[in-house]
């Protein structure tokens, strides 16, 4: 099992949610995993360049790990990308969506994260989404679709993607709801600790009870 979380940041940006907030969850993941005896192994990967200009290029970090991975014919679960997952709201109207999804199928409140896939990875996503609501009563939204839609590549998932790996994204949809999206205003004080928290613990649950399956 790969989870992954993307250090580098737009320039001149503080990058405190996009992608700060998804590496202290893996620093955090980090502190409890290597207290457990579990039957499968957890790799725990920083990436860079996940950014402009190298997103969806070979370039990225994460692609030359996965081809290392592919290279040396490992035997992967699943990949999990943390992107961008500190930002949560309870206003009316604070959630957008791409043009792509009909109207009406998710909330227009952006109080929840996001579990996102193509549709070669539906059942790995599944199997984290199923043990995440087990585990956590954090609100969660499903999303499989065609890779190649506006969004749904636009992270470190890609790269195992292009290896035929099963890899998902989790976020909280960054700018479809984040004002400070790739800007100055991305600072530490935008970031929702306490939703932060208790997404990083219901996602640690799943990855560490997927035998639970």
């Amino acid at each position: 099992m790969i989870v992954g979380a993307h250090y580098d940041t737009v320039k001149g940006t503080k990058g405190a949610n996009d992608n700060a907030s998804g590496v202290a969850a893996l620093i955090e993941f980090a502190s409890y995993i290597k207290k457990l005896s579990l039957p499968y192994t957890i790799h725990l990967v920083a990436f860079a360049n996940e950014e402009l200009p190298f997103i969806r290029t070979k370039n990225m970090g994460s692609y030359h790990y996965a081809k290392k991975l592919y290279d040396s014919k490992c035997k992967v679960m699943g990949m999990i990308s943390l992107e961008t997952i500190g930002y949560y709201s309870h206003e009316k109207n604070s959630q957008r969506f791409s043009s792509f999804l009909p109207e009406n199928i998710y909330p227009n409140i952006g109080n929840f994260i996001a579990f996102i896939s193509n549709m070669k990875s539906k059942k790995f996503l599944a199997n984290i989404t199923k043990l995440f609501a087990e585990y956590s009563t954090f609100p969660h939204q499903t999303l499989s679709a065609p890779g190649w839609l506006p969004g749904i590549n636009s992270s470190d998932h890609w790269s195992f993607w292009k290896f035929n790996y099963p890899a998902i994204m989790v976020t909280d949809t960054a700018p479809l709801r984040y004002p400070y999206y790739h800007k100055l205003t991305d600072t530490y004080d935008k970031v929702n600790y306490h939703d932060l928290v208790e997404v990083t613990k219901g996602l640690l649950l799943a990855i560490t009870n997927l035998t639970a399956l």
